[in-house]
């Protein structure tokens, strides 16, 4: 692994600080594709609903015409749980999960963040360049690694939350956090920040 890997283009306190207006204030005007991580990022780990802030910023990214995705590692049920929150709330985002991208009679885990394949997919089915894909998502080692190989742009948010799988929490946390100080990534963001 390249450290370059897994730093980030921007960083931002949360989903509620990417607004159509700070994509502008920060270059990223041409950003027509937003491929969010829903544990973590856009709700607490389990959660099985959205706070009205998120969902707020959904809809305003969608009046600006942004194209919205879940980009999610789930797999089974939890993938019906990510669609029919989308239809509670009546949002126009889709949900892309690695078996949309897995081969018959292959294991969907091998397909998953941080290969790039469903950010490549979702580029190829929507004849779409990488430059107009923003990835957002609260892990390095997933999210930001998985934007970096497909050459789009990507935000590190802070985990939503407290609850993390065990393996994230005491395997990939410590670790990410090491990184970022090694970056020197802003640690008390307010805003949508680009990372230098």
């Amino acid at each position: 692994m390249k450290l370059s890997h897994v730093k980030p283009s921007h960083v931002a306190p949360s989903v509620e600080a990417i607004t159509p207006s700070a994509l502008r204030q920060n270059g990223l005007e041409n950003i027509n594709y937003i491929l969010w991580d829903f544990g973590g990022t856009l709700a607490e780990h389990s959660a099985k609903e959205l706070d009205d802030d998120v969902v707020a910023v959904l809809r305003a990214l969608e009046n600006a015409g942004v194209r919205q995705y879940i980009h999610s590692n789930a797999y089974g049920r939890n993938v019906d749980k990510l669609v029919r929150i989308v239809r509670h709330y009546e949002l126009k985002m889709d949900v892309i999960t690695p078996v949309a991208v897995t081969p018959d009679g292959k294991n969907p885990r091998h397909y998953a963040k941080p290969r790039p394949l469903m950010i490549e997919k979702i580029m190829a089915d929507n004849n779409v360049q990488a430059d107009e894909i923003l990835v957002v998502g609260d892990q390095m080692l997933k999210d930001v690694w998985a934007a970096n190989s497909a050459g789009t742009q990507s935000v590190l948010v802070a985990r939503r939350g407290l609850e993390d799988d065990w393996r994230i929490k005491y395997l990939q946390r410590p670790l990410e956090v090491a990184l970022a100080k090694f970056f020197k990534l802003p640690q008390q963001s307010k805003q949508l920040t680009k990372a230098d």
